[in-house]
């Protein structure tokens, strides 16, 4: 429905609000109309609107010739003093600065020669606020959506030190777009602060109000909680309501809409549209009991507060209001995520099942009760008072103590306690390398799964579950430190050792998909896309939407985009995505990573806005899930950034490097791997822009780190040590460049065989000899970085292209 005229003679709106109520109570009011093409001010008449047994209201359009407007006019006689009037035209000038979106303005307003007092008023078509929720049946949070629009118009005139003493549902309008627009801010303040405190309507007021007490900020919170309260009411909106209302109790006694209540927030009835369970509802009311408390001092500290409370309540989190202890924060938080916390409760019982088991098999055989007993003390003893007392301040250790620096302790302490107890030693071992990997500290976890096999040689073949599972792990973290030409032997042995045991044909299948990864990442495409090939036939039987299948999937989408064929892996990630969403979950971190791949096929096709959106909306939800510092976290920022860099705005880019350089600084240490990816892609940035000794001093840093941890051989070392060529090379030091791009050559000759790297390397070097005039040396090294690129990153990859366009720089024939 839509507001017609004589809403606008509704108490509180427009014409008709509490200010009117107070005028007429002083004074006498003209409810003659007024002639088409009267002018006041700037404004020329050009209708009547409607009218009321108070006023009239008119149409009228702004006609000084300075530009097109149309306001709604209303008319009033003052009788009072010029201070009135002086009064009047000051708070007038306050009132029309305030610009809000949800926010009706005054647009002007003064006296005629015969002491006709107007206002302007901005123009509004709308639906009245409680109506509209009606009529659209709106739901619970839909609802609540509405009202915080209300919520940050009063707020925001808050901080402006202006309050509106008449908030009800006929002063807020539903407009065409759908967004609450409040009427009349403020304008029972052109009264002043005592005579504006009369200026109410009776069934919205706060009890300080009907009380002729002192009005502040906190009487419009109590009236915010009303309106809140309206719009969730089941009461229905008559059509008469919709458009006017009473203007005074006093005045028409047969009408009851406006008399006071003191208890909005109890006893409340419900819309049928507005669902809510027990819980939801005590919420609410807890929450509006708060905001409508009779004592102003028992209320939220401000309009901020109120509106944070009803956003908890939105977004499912604990209310304030609602003083519930951690049994109603869990309740929260699991009806917030109820497959995370699904997730989370099935981890737990795993965990817990898991320990029960091994308790149980430690125990299985009474004659050795006291022996497996004495072990479960061990291990007990081992987790309170080397791992978990590394952080106790009363032992003397800092209370600031890392996760890092109490598996440290717990590790060096881990021999003397199970020195001849090869399976206890075995799994502890295991546990500490997962949880190293955990803050990507590849290298001590690498360390302590290659004790934990050995131990498990002892005791178990090589083809026994946990040794597998063990080998895979460590597999794994060596991919993740680079140290390829080391796990692509032990993959592949461990391939053949798996191949006539059917029971772990699940793990020869994950073995194979990381050694295809493995391959991909060295720069041997057609390699890996055949094992890829040849693991089909085991994962068939296993669903598509199996684990190890969308690790499949996902490594080759990856693969496909590393060789520049993003338009290939597109589709793959979008079938991917729909897969893990449907058998995961949308909120898994299985699915994000599938989402942050499909966004990096978005950017590697040009597509920056979408893959840019995608990334922001994947980094909110993890920085909600795991916090902003997380390392998964902070991939995302890293690959949001890139694509920030790809679509021109480096200086974005630029800016979230630095920040979660500084993260990583702070939380892993400057050595970490982690870190030194930061620190590079910073440097990298940095010269992309032309701040080149930036990024030579950063790319230094780098490399004195790179090769202290990883050693000067390792392709990352390399790798920076090739841009640090570069950049010294764009600073017209080609000779100084051509010197550490042959010690890489050198150096690296062997870890950089067959790999793409060894290929930019000779791209780099090219560019440097063509700067000192060594024109065909240049050229053959041209060709070489040409050939190399298509032989392994493929010809549409931007280093492929990059190698291309500068050899067609070179004279045709050499």
């Amino acid at each position: 429905m839509t507001r017609g005229a004589r809403a606008l003679l509704e108490p509180g709106a427009l014409l008709s609000g509490a200010l009117f109520r107070d005028l007429v109570s002083r004074g006498g009011v003209s409810t003659d109309a007024l002639a088409p093409g009267t002018r006041l001010g700037a404004f020329r008449v050009v209708r009547e609107l409607g009218r009321g047994g108070m006023g009239v209201v008119h149409l009228a359009e702004r006609d000084d010739g300075e530009f097109t407007q149309q306001v709604a006019l209303k008319c009033l006689v003052d009788r009072d003093s010029a201070a009135s009037t002086e009064l009047f035209l000051r708070e007038r000038q306050i009132l029309a600065g305030l610009r809000h979106p949800n926010i009706a303005r005054l647009l002007d307003g003064g006296r005629a020669d015969d002491g006709l007092l107007w206002f302007a008023m901005e123009w509004v078509e709308g639906e009245r606020i409680d109506a509209h929720c009606a009529r659209a049946g709106l739901g619970f949070e839909d609802r609540l959506r509405l009202w915080l629009g209300v919520a940050e118009a009063v707020q925001f005139a808050h901080a402006r030190l202006l309050i509106h003493r008449d908030i009800k549902p006929g002063n807020v309008l539903v407009d065409a777009d759908g967004q609450p627009r409040l009427l009349d801010f403020g304008i029972a303040a052109l009264l002043g602060e005592g005579e504006g405190t009369r200026a109410y309507s009776p069934g919205h007021a706060s009890p300080e109000q009907r009380a002729g007490g002192e009005v502040g900020t906190a009487s419009d919170q109590y009236q915010l909680g009303r309106l809140l309260a309206r719009m969730l009411s089941a009461d229905e909106v008559s059509a008469e309501h919709a458009t006017t209302s009473v203007l005074r109790s006093t005045l028409h006694p047969d009408r009851s809409d406006d008399a006071p209540s003191d208890a909005p927030a109890t006893g409340l009835d419900i819309a049928d549209d507005v669902e809510l369970s027990a819980t939801r509802r005590r919420e609410l009311e807890a929450v509006l009991a708060r905001a409508c408390a009779q004592d102003p001092a028992h209320r939220y500290g401000s309009v901020a507060e109120f509106k944070g409370d009803v956003r908890r309540l939105l977004a499912r989190r604990p209310v304030e209001a609602r003083r519930g202890g951690w049994r109603y924060a869990l309740l929260c938080a699991v009806r917030r995520r109820p497959r995370m916390a699904a997730f989370a409760a099935t981890v737990a019982v795993v965990i817990v099942a898991l320990v029960a088991g091994f308790n149980m098999r430690l125990a299985h055989e009474r004659d050795v009760a006291r022996t497996e007993a004495a072990k479960v003390k061990a291990i007990n003893a081992f987790v309170n008072e080397d791992l978990l007392a590394a952080a106790d301040p009363f032992e003397g250790h800092s209370p600031d103590v890392t996760v890092r620096e109490a598996l440290d302790r717990a590790r060096d302490r881990l021999g003397d306690r199970f020195g001849d107890e090869a399976a206890v030693e075995a799994e502890l071992r295991a546990t500490l390398g997962w949880s190293y990997a955990g803050l990507s500290e590849y290298a001590a976890a690498i360390t302590q799964l290659e004790r934990a096999l050995e131990l498990r040689a002892r005791l178990e073949p090589a083809t026994a579950a946990e040794s597998v599972r063990v080998r895979l792990e460590l597999a794994h973290n060596l991919v993740s430190a680079s140290r390829y030409a080391e796990a692509e032997p032990m993959l592949r042995a461990l391939i053949d050792a798996l191949a006539g045991v059917p029971a772990r044909a699940v793990d020869r299948a994950h073995a194979q998909v990381t050694l295809a990864e493995l391959l991909g990442f060295v720069g041997r495409s057609d390699d890996a896309l055949a094992v890829y090939a040849a693991v089909e036939a085991d994962l068939q039987r296993l669903g598509e939407s199996h684990p190890i299948v969308l690790y499949r999937d996902d490594a080759r989408a990856q693969l496909l985009l590393s060789l520049g064929r993003a338009r290939e892996a597109l589709p793959l990630f979008d079938v991917l995505v729909a897969r893990s969403t449907a058998a995961l979950g949308a909120d898994t971190p299985q699915t994000w990573r599938l989402r942050e791949g499909r966004a990096r096929a978005l950017r590697d096709l040009g597509r920056f806005d979408e893959a840019i959106e995608a990334l922001r909306s994947l980094h909110a939800a993890r920085v909600a899930a795991f916090g902003a510092e997380h390392r998964e976290t902070l991939r995302n920022h890293n690959e949001l950034a890139v694509a920030l860099s790809r679509s021109g705005n480096r200086e974005a880019a630029i800016a979230i490097w630095r920040e979660d350089l500084a993260v990583r600084e702070r939380r892993f240490g400057e050595r970490h791997q982690g870190t030194l990816v930061a620190r590079y892609n910073l440097a990298n940035e940095l010269a992309a822009v032309g701040r080149n000794r930036e990024a030579e001093q950063a790319f230094r840093g780098v490399l004195e780190a790179e090769r202290a941890s990883l050693g000067p051989a390792d392709p990352g070392t390399l790798v920076t040590q090739i841009s640090l060529a570069e950049t010294i090379g764009r600073q017209g030091r080609a000779r100084e460049a051509l010197v550490l791009l042959d010690d890489a050559r050198e150096t690296g000759h062997t870890t950089l065989a067959s790999r793409p790297e060894a290929s930019v390397l000779a791209l780099v070097r090219s560019r440097q000899l063509h700067a000192l005039g060594r024109t065909g040396e240049a050229l053959a090294e041209a060709r070489t970085a040409l050939a190399g690129l298509e032989g392994t990153v493929g010809d549409a990859h931007r280093r492929t292209r990059e190698a291309r366009e500068w050899l067609a720089t070179f004279p045709a024939g050499g």
